[in-house]
């Protein structure tokens, strides 16, 4: 199938989340800004992610749906908001885009009815909350390295040297985006790890011609079984991400096995497909944007059927590999619900 039209996302609101608790702030206090020096397409470091106490971090994803929600509460009368069908977060939609190429893990996405917008939320299966509990140590410093690694290359301030000393913030800036796949028209929430930029960003306007990097980190590249496990793995993820809010770069910081990283690297997004061939034949970017959109119908269809009290219905649809995605629907209040009434 060939690729489906998906126009060019565009940045139409920002907030800030502060601390662990998420609180909400309509400003853009928490934009970081990526250390000039790091702009280079590759260059040599040394930072050593283990600096500091290990971070542990839950999704708080109900935190962050009331952030959004209460960001929308403002924009009602905006033309975005009166055209969008549904409302969700970029996470959401990058799951549901690696589900062709997904061969371990299911997932749980659940869709609510509020004013005829469709939202969409994910909720933790049984399988994500055991291998939560029984994950390694390994796996847990793999995860802190991932949050440490944006203090080396970020700062507060444009030129200003990151702090670099396994300090995290918890507060968290998110870009709002409208796009249209198809016929469903999007609008939804990112968390966004920095720009690049030489001068202070005060404006919303300012902040659409900046550029946005996505900071990841990865186990050096140095063999094939590396090379496969991230051509498998993470290079769809990552597409899918960055493509969404149209994103073209990606710094990487490529570790070792004790968290040290000796190398950045910038990676254009557009190549990430192109470097693993091997591993994305016979799927595709395509792929995952058409499953994306059967996925919508599938939601629109299913949402339409209940012909009378949507708003009191929690739809629950199910994925598990190998198999169809399901359906099932259940009644307000329940375990599923996650809108405030």
């Amino acid at each position: 199938r060939d690729f489906p039209p998906y126009t060019q996302p565009l940045l139409v609101g920002c907030y800030t989340m502060v601390g662990e608790d998420k609180k909400y702030k309509d400003d853009m206090s928490a934009l970081k800004y990526l250390f000039k020096k790091y702009t280079n397409l590759s260059i040599s470091v040394r930072f050593d992610l283990n600096e500091g106490n290990l971070v542990e971090r839950a999704s708080n994803i109900d935190l962050s749906m009331n952030a959004l929600c209460e960001w929308i509460e403002s924009k009602e009368d905006e033309e975005f908001y009166k055209k969008c069908e549904f409302i969700t977060f970029r996470c959401v939609l990058t799951k549901v885009m690696n589900t062709p190429f997904e061969r371990r893990d299911g997932w749980v996405i659940c869709a609510s009815v509020k004013k005829d917008k469709i939202y969409l939320y994910p909720f933790e299966t049984e399988e994500d909350k055991e291998r939560l509990s029984n994950a390694s140590d390994y796996q847990k410093r793999c995860s802190s390295w991932g949050y440490k690694f944006e203090g080396y290359i970020f700062s507060d301030k444009p030129l200003e040297k990151p702090t670099g000393n396994g300090a995290v913030s918890h507060d968290e800036f998110d870009g709002v985006y409208e796009a249209k796949l198809n016929d469903h028209r999007l609008l939804f929430a990112a968390e966004m790890d920095g720009i690049v930029s030489e001068k202070e960003v005060n404006s919303l306007e300012e902040l659409r011609h900046a550029e946005f990097v996505e900071a990841k980190t990865c186990i050096q590249l140095d063999c094939t079984k590396h090379r496969i496990s991230f051509g498998r793995y993470k290079s769809g993820k990552w597409w899918a991400q960055s493509f969404l809010v149209g994103v073209q770069t990606i710094l990487v910081g490529y570790r070792n096995y004790d968290g040290i990283v000796t190398r950045l690297e910038r990676i254009r997004v557009k190549d990430l497909t192109r470097r693993f061939p091997e591993f994305w034949a016979p799927l595709s970017p395509a792929a995952s944007l058409n499953f994306l959109n059967d996925f919508l119908n599938f939601v629109k269809k299913s949402v339409a059927s209940e012909e009378t009290d949507r708003e009191q219905k929690v739809f629950v649809f199910s994925w598990q590999p190998g198999h169809p995605v399901k359906c099932k629907t259940l009644e307000e209040p329940c375990y599923f619900s996650f809108l405030k009434r």
